[in-house]
């Protein structure tokens, strides 16, 4: 069966779940139970996987003006200008690209607390279990379960293997029914869970083949190249997007724009000829010199401005980067740590991931974690749902962690998260982080706020997500902008961002040379202001229905609904097709 095929069915598989849990979904998840003390859905809430049916085309709630149905039940899209760009489709972001629900992974071996340190027990079941073989169809080897009780690690428990998952019994308060794991103290802070190697990269293959769209608009999914040689279907193949200085002049981005110093350093803020600006794809499909890609661009290439010929797509294999794993179901206590902790000093973290595709964290609680859910480089098609994040001490230091931070990964979902801190940021991306991305179902308590962090991230969806300042805060905002010459310049942190159907105190959504930030159903104050270090006011971004939602509630689960359906009709023609060339051939 070709590349093409089996990801077109399934899409359809989805389809179909979508289409059986359109009225139960949502009632079974609004039914489910809490973890107690942990404000999470239980894990067997019935619309983990899948979202729930999406009910907006019969809404009374204002259509928005840039995504809304017509009147044949399509999703239609403004164009932002004569070029093409708009607001992409985010529905690729999470495990298999929405088309297939997270797992139930058979269990392969059984810890239980021993009394004492639980790492070296833990970790030897994480390795027999990923020397077992791996299931073909499936792509599993097994689960390692950690029965209900209190354990106690002194060091990170670690996943290098595709196919394993650290399964605990619960992630409640009560070790008679869950999973509780005590982190002791260390003279290096470290994180519970690391999924994959930090010291895994890709290999490319040949040589790479010039790009030769003289623009390319934010959400494509097509790039024409001057040659195709290598390329076939099912190939993995890295975009380079360019960084020139006459580019970095036009995002008013040099030195000289951000100031001669920045906290004591010169001012940079992405160094011309980086390569730093990456988008990870596959080809579906190649018409002559077209490329059709798996998942959109979530940024622009502009010849003017990154060279003729200079963007370029090379072929890779990535033989470091792990599949099919997963940690959930558990509940982690971190020491206590200092009130003046400043990134980036190691802390006690929760989920650390790097170098994995198809991956999964869900149905986890702790407290007193820092930068606790961590998406390290070349995660790709991760999914993590159902995590709360609870702090007993407040940090006091102006330099904040992220809480859930994606630093170095693409097509992230992350679904229903909670974090109650002050002086963290509740959610922020790195600098060259590429779409697209997702946040939503998040709510967010303190003196913090969501904000991308620095140099130039792309293609992030914000939605139904809630952040409330504690009394008199200065924060509790959503702030998509230019950070100027905080850091040492980092200046514009986020492009092709949207936020949609939010809530928060301020929101400061700014437009950057070149591209586009929405913000669309956003209730809360809109300000806007000059970048750290400037004095003009910059031009906000694009601001449709403030202070009232708008239709669809969820523009992941529209974009997820449309795309399946539309996979669904393109096999069933498929298959139409060869049933006439059967009978024409008979």
């Amino acid at each position: 069966m070709s590349y093409l095929r089996r990801f077109l069915m399934g899409l359809v598989m989805v389809f179909l779940a979508l289409l059986a849990l359109h009225h139960t979904d949502t009632a079974s998840a609004e039914a489910a139970t809490s973890d107690a003390g942990t404000g999470l859905a239980s894990a067997n809430e019935a619309s983990d996987g899948v979202p729930a049916g999406e009910e907006q085309r019969t809404t009374t709630a204002p259509p928005s003006k840039w995504v809304h149905y017509n009147s044949q039940g399509t999703l239609v899209y403004k164009a932002l200008d004569a070029q093409g760009d708009k607001i992409m489709d985010f529905s690729t972001a999470g495990y298999e690209q929405g088309a297939k629900p997270i797992p139930s992974v058979p269990v392969e071996a059984k810890v239980s607390p021993s009394g004492a340190d639980d790492t070296a027990n833990i970790q030897e079941a994480i390795a027999t279990v990923s020397a077992l073989p791996v299931n073909a169809k499936t792509g599993l080897r097994g689960a390692v379960l950690l029965e209900p009780g209190s354990y106690t690690v002194s060091n990170s428990l670690t996943i290098t293997a595709s196919g394993v998952v650290l399964l605990g019994s619960g992630s409640g308060v009560s070790p008679s029914n869950s999973t509780v794991i005590t982190m002791s103290p260390a003279a290096t802070p470290y994180p519970l869970v690391i999924l994959g190697t930090s010291s895994n990269a890709p290999t490319y293959i040949g040589s790479s083949t010039v790009i030769t769209d003289a623009y390319l608009p934010a959400g494509t999914l097509t790039v024409h190249v001057a040659s195709t040689a290598g390329l076939s279907v099912g190939t993995t193949v890295i975009i380079h997007r360019p960084v020139t200085a006459a580019w970095e002049s036009f995002m008013g981005m040099t030195p000289a724009d951000l100031g001669t110093t920045c906290s004591g350093s010169p001012c940079n803020w992405i160094t011309v000829g980086s390569d730093a600006l990456r988008t990870d794809r596959t080809i579906i499909a190649i018409h002559g010199k077209q490329i059709v890609l798996d998942a959109p661009m979530s940024d622009s290439i502009d010849s003017t401005y990154c060279g003729v010929d200079g963007a370029t797509l090379q072929a890779y294999t990535f033989s470091g980067r792990i599949s099919q794993v997963g940690v959930e179901n558990l509940r982690a206590i971190a020491p206590v740590p200092p009130n003046n902790l400043v990134p980036p000093t190691p802390t006690y973290q929760l989920v650390v991931t790097y170098s994995v595709i198809n991956a999964w964290i869900r149905n986890l609680a702790a407290q007193d974690t820092l930068q606790s859910v961590n998406i390290g480089d070349y995660s790709k098609q991760l999914t993590v749902r159902n995590v709360a994040i609870k702090h007993t001490v407040t940090q006091t230091d102006d330099a904040q962690f992220e809480e859930f931070f994606i630093a170095g990964g693409t097509q992230v979902l992350i679904d229903t998260v909670s974090d109650v801190a002050d002086d963290t940021f509740f959610f922020a991306t790195s600098s060259a982080t590429q779409g697209p991305n997702v946040l939503r179902n998040g709510k967010f308590e303190g003196n913090s706020s969501i904000e991308p962090h620095q140099r130039w991230a792309t293609g992030l969806l914000i939605e139904n997500t809630k952040v409330t300042a504690i009394p008199h805060s200065t924060q509790g905002n959503v702030n998509l902008w230019d950070r100027g010459d905080y850091g040492t310049g980092q200046g514009w942190a986020i492009g092709w961002g949207v936020v949609w159907n939010s809530s928060a105190n301020d929101f400061l959504i700014q437009q950057p040379p070149g591209s586009e930030n929405w913000c669309i159903g956003c209730v809360g104050t809109q300000v806007t202001k000059a970048a750290p270090g400037g004095s003009t006011v910059l031009p906000q971004g694009a601001i449709d229905s403030p202070g009232v939602y708008v239709s669809p509630s969820s523009l992941y689960e529209a974009q997820l609904m449309q795309r399946v359906a539309a996979a669904s009709k393109a096999v069933s023609a498929r298959g139409s097709e060869r049933v006439s060339e059967r009978k024409r051939s008979e």
